[in-house]
């Protein structure tokens, strides 16, 4: 919902559904924001992730979350897809963003954790005191292994289906199937981590991603 391209004057035949309306209006206070964290459960299950591009002023903000899994688009090669989350419009208007996967949606969300995350974040980017009081000490158990997403996979026929449920976060080998499009396999080019795998498969349209970790 947040392109470039998605003006309410230029495009107004577009505007259709309450959640682009509300795109619009959301649009004017993203563009001028610093900072924006963008609190997400996913669709399918996954341990707790963050994503944001791959720069040390996202690194040290993202590093507030106790999530063992840090996940960053290339550099210089957003894909498409991508480009309309509020995270990534935020850093096109000069910002820096953020969203926080905290878990499958099913699954009951750790929200004392959260609260103490975003306040450890706020007291980073000078939003609160440094003597401010949270309810939990945040202390990162383990240090966030980065993944750099290298690939989008999308169907080209109607088709289109995994070989298996897969899950966010799931590895696969270097090539090993991940899914057939009609008659053809759909390999792993190297070994990776499933991102954002999809419920609703479209032609076209991102059904996962791949990532590996950062080297």
């Amino acid at each position: 919902m947040f392109t470039d391209e998605l003006d309410a004057k230029n495009n107004p035949h577009k505007l259709k559904s309450v959640e682009k309306i509300r795109a619009q209006e959301l649009k004017p206070l993203l563009a001028n924001a610093n900072y924006l964290l963008d609190i997400h459960c996913t669709i399918k299950p996954s341990t707790p992730f963050v994503y944001c591009e791959n720069t040390l002023h996202h690194l040290r903000l993202a590093k507030c979350f106790d999530a063992p899994y840090i996940v960053s688009p290339k550099a210089k090669s957003l894909p498409p897809s991508l480009i309309s989350s509020t995270d990534s419009y935020i850093d096109r208007h000069g910002g820096i963003g953020l969203t926080y996967e905290a878990g499958w949606h099913k699954k009951p969300a750790p929200v004392k954790i959260i609260m103490a995350s975003t306040l450890q974040m706020l007291k980073i980017i000078g939003s609160i005191g440094q003597d401010a009081q949270t309810a939990v000490k945040i202390n990162p158990t383990q240090k966030s292994t980065t993944l750099i997403i290298y690939q989008e996979i999308s169907p080209k026929t109607t088709k289109f289906r995994f070989v298996k449920d897969w899950k966010n976060l799931d590895k696969i080998s270097a090539g090993a199937t991940l899914a057939f499009d009609g008659k053809k396999k759909i390999r792993a080019l190297k070994s990776a981590y499933i991102i954002f795998p999809k419920l609703d498969l479209i032609i076209n349209k991102p059904a996962c991603y791949l990532a590996t970790p950062i080297k």
